[in-house]
C-alpha cells in the first residue's frame, strides 16, 4: 500500500548510547551483527558528564577490543591515588596488563566509542524516545517517538542502556531495590586554585569529605559533602555550598569558574534480574551504587563485553540460549560486590569522628609506619578499587565444577599478539603443553583462534580462553 510505513530492523535493539549502550554497539558490529540504538539526547556531544575513570580490569577488556588506547590518548595516567590515613592506593603491582588507572570524562570515552560505532551495523537515531515493547516469539516489537510520531523498530533482542531510571527496566517490570546512603552531595567541574600536585585528591575530616580529579583541561572535577551544611532547596547555593565544603576539609584553596554543578543524593540499588524474555539490562539499568572509587561507567563497559560475544554467538552461530543465561549469573555477583565496595569507602569518608573513627584512625595510622604492612595494605587497595582480582562466579560450561580456574582473568595473554588478534576476533584461545599439536580439534564447538603453547615447561594443562579474556576451563593433560 502507498505510503505505509515499513518497521526498521536490526538484530538487536539498543536503547541509550553512553557509554554502556555504544559499547555493545561497538563489540557486536566487530562481530558482524547489526543494531539500532535509541537515544533521547540531540546529536551534539557534551562535556558534562558524571563519570570519570577507568581501572586496570576494564582497560584490559578494553585493550581485547582494540580500545584501550585511543582512550587513554584523551586521559591522565595515574599509578596511584592518595588514600585515608596518608596510605596510597597503588596499581603498580595489581595483576593487569594495564597497572594504572585512567582518569577521563566520561564524554571523551563516549567520543572514542563513536569513532568506532562509524558501521553500516550500527545505525544511531538521536531524540527518540523508547516508549515500550513487546516480545514475540523469535523477534521483539520496539516503539519510540521521534519528532512527535511513532515508530517500530523490530530485532531479535532489546538491551536496556538508559540508566537508573531505566524505562526499560520498567516496561521489563524488573524491581530495582536498594537504599540512599548518602545525601545532599554536589559534583561540579571547575578551577581550583592553587592546583593541587596529585592528579587526584581524597579529604576527609569531622566536617566532610572532598574528592578532586584533574582532567587536564584547565578544570577538576570536584565531589564534595558537608555533614553540616545543606544546599537550599532550589539549588541556587550548589556551587557556594561546595565552595564552603572544600574549605572547611581542605583549608584555603579557590574553587571557581564550574561549567557544570549537579547536587544528587547516592543510591545502591541492583536489579532484581538482568534478563526478562528477550531484554536485558546493562549498565545504571542494572546497578548503581556510591560514587566512591568511580566504578560505575567501569562495570557498566564490562556488562556490555560480556553480553556482546554472547548474543553474537547467539545470533550469528545459533548458540544455545544457555550461554545468554550466563549473563547476569556471572556479571550480577560483581555488581553486588562493586555495591559492597564503594558502600565501604563511602562510609569510612563520610564517619570520621566518634570513638570508633578515633580507634580505626589509630590502628591504621599504626600499621602504615610498618613498611611491610603499609606495602601489604596498598596493594590490597590497589586490586580492590581496579577490579584486577575479581573473576566470574559462573562460566558458560555446564561442567563448570569439573575445572579449575573457571572465571579467572588471562591478563598474560595480552602481551601475546596472536592470542591477543584471536581475542580481537572474538575467538577463543587454546594454551597447549608442550608436545601438543591440532588441540582444538577436540573442541570442535569453539571458534578457535589461536593455538599458544604454554609458558610454563612443567605445566601439563590446556587453558581454554574466552574471546572476552576470562579463562573458561583449565583441564589436566597429565597421564594418569
Amino acid at each position: 500500500m502507498a505510503g505505509k510505513y515499513i518497521a526498521e530492523y536490526a538484530d538487536v535493539i539498543i536503547i541509550g548510547a553512553g557509554p554502556t549502550g555504544l559499547m555493545l554497539a561497538v563489540d557486536l558490529a566487530q562481530q558482524g551483527v547489526s543494531c539500532i540504538v535509541l537515544e533521547e539526547r540531540p546529536r551534539k556531544r557534551s562535556n558534562l558528564t558524571r563519570a570519570f575513570s577507568l581501572h586496570a580490569r576494564t582497560l584490559d577488556l578494553l585493550h581485547i577490543r582494540g580500545l584501550a588506547d585511543p582512550i587513554r590518548d584523551r586521559a591522565v595516567s595515574v599509578q596511584s591515588i592518595p588514600f585515608l590515613w596518608g596510605l596510597e592506593v597503588s596499581f603498580s603491582e595489581v595483576p593487569a596488563f594495564h597497572r594504572e588507572m585512567l582518569v577521563v570524562p566520561q564524554f571523551e570515552v563516549e567520543a572514542v566509542l563513536m569513532e568506532h560505532a562509524q558501521s553500516p551495523l550500527v545505525d544511531i537515531h538521536y531524540e527518540s524516545t523508547y516508549i515500550g515493547h513487546v516480545d514475540g516469539p523469535h523477534s521483539v516489537s520496539v516503539s519510540y517517538r521521534h519528532n512527535d510520531h511513532v515508530r517500530t523498530v523490530i530485532g531479535r533482542f532489546i538491551v536496556g542502556a538508559d540508566g537508573s531510571r531505566s524505562a526499560t527496566r520498567n516496561q521489563l517490570d524488573i524491581q530495582f531495590p536498594g537504599k540512599r546512603v548518602l545525601a545532599h552531595a554536589v559534583l561540579a567541574d571547575a578551577h581550583v586554585f592553587p592546583s593541587p600536585e596529585r592528579p587526584m585528591v581524597i579529604a576527609a575530616n569531622h566536617a566532610g569529605f572532598v574528592f578532586m580529579a584533574d582532567f587536564a583541561d584547565g578544570y577538576h572535577r570536584i565531589f564534595g559533602w558537608s555533614r553540616s551544611r545543606i544546599p537550599d532547596e532550589a539549588g541556587a547555593s550548589d556551587f557556594v555550598y561546595l565552595q564552603a565544603t572544600c574549605g572547611d576539609v581542605m583549608g584555603r584553596i579557590q574553587v571557581s569558574n564550574p561549567r557544570w554543578v549537579s547536587r544528587f543524593s547516592s543510591y545502591e540499588s541492583v536489579a532484581d534480574y538482568y534478563r526478562m524474555g528477550r531484554g536485558f539490562l546493562v549498565g545504571d539499568a542494572a546497578h548503581v551504587h556510591s560514587p566512591a572509587g568511580g566504578l560505575g561507567m567501569n562495570l557498566g563497559l564490562q556488562d556490555s563485553v560480556n553480553l556482546g560475544w554472547k548474543l553474537a554467538r547467539v545470533i550469528k552461530n545459533n548458540a544455545a540460549d544457555g550461554l545468554l543465561k550466563s549473563y547476569e549469573s556471572e556479571m550480577r555477583p560483581l555488581a553486588e560486590a562493586a555495591v559492597r565496595s564503594s558502600g565501604s569507602m563511602i562510609h569510612r569518608a563520610t564517619h570520621r569522628r566518634g570513638l570508633r573513627a578515633r580507634i580505626e584512625d589509630f590502628i591504621m595510622s599504626t600499621l602504615r609506619v610498618v613498611p611491610v604492612t603499609r606495602n601489604a595494605l596498598e596493594r590490597k587497595l590497589g586490586e580492590e578499587l581496579s577490579g584486577s582480582r575479581l573473576g566470574l562466579a559462573a562460566s558458560t560450561s555446564s561442567r563448570k565444577l569439573q575445572y579449575r580456574d573457571t572465571g579467572t582473568f588471562a591478563a598474560d595473554l595480552l602481551g601475546d599478539p596472536t592470542a591477543l588478534e584471536a581475542l580481537r576476533s572474538h575467538r577463543y584461545v587454546i594454551e597447549e603443553p608442550r608436545g601438543t599439536t591440532c588441540l582444538e580439534t577436540r573442541y570442535p564447538g569453539l571458534p578457535v583462534g589461536a593455538s599458544r603453547i604454554n609458558p610454563t615447561t612443567a605445566s601439563d594443562s590446556v587453558r581454554i580462553v574466552r574471546p572476552d579474556g576470562y579463562v573458561e576451563r583449565t583441564i589436566d593433560e597429565s597421564p594418569q
